[in-house]
């Protein structure tokens, strides 16, 4: 990991059938992780994570503000029953944390993103596996 230019802090999920208990610990797991990396020397890269509303209480705390933050996208945005709890976390998130960057692991939609871009964030998407592959066997048909 010593070649890499910085490490991006695991994802633990924060479901939102998830009990309390589990999503603050996961949390928890993910800063003291990212943490635990500081010490040794790593540039790192915070990645967010929040559920339902009653984590926005602690999934932002301790990642400094108008730094670069990762978040992920699949499984997140594919159900139309889950865009507004996203936007709205993610509306959330850009508040607290002011981040200059955001690196998006999955897609980053204009109907999410468009106007963070808008606003001077810069959003960087990394297409997931799945959706790499899905594009590959589109091309050949």
């Amino acid at each position: 990991m010593r070649q890499c230019a910085g490490v991006i802090t695991p994802d633990f999920s924060t479901y939102q059938d998830d009990p309390e208990p589990i999503k603050i610990y996961n949390t928890y797991r993910m800063r003291a992780f990212g943490r635990w990396l500081t010490t040794l020397g790593f540039r790192v890269i915070n990645n967010v994570r929040w559920g339902t509303k009653e984590t926005w209480d602690y999934c932002f705390e301790g990642i400094p503000k108008n730094s670069i933050v990762s978040i992920g996208t699949v499984g997140c945005i594919k159900e139309k029953c889950n865009w507004r709890r996203f936007a709205e976390g993610l509306e959330e998130m850009i508040r607290r944390l002011t981040p200059k960057i955001i690196l998006v692991y999955g897609s980053a939609p204009d109907k999410f993103f468009g106007k963070y871009r808008e606003a001077g964030i810069q959003i960087r998407e990394y297409p997931s596996r799945t959706h790499v592959a899905f594009e590959k066997r589109a091309h050949h048909e």
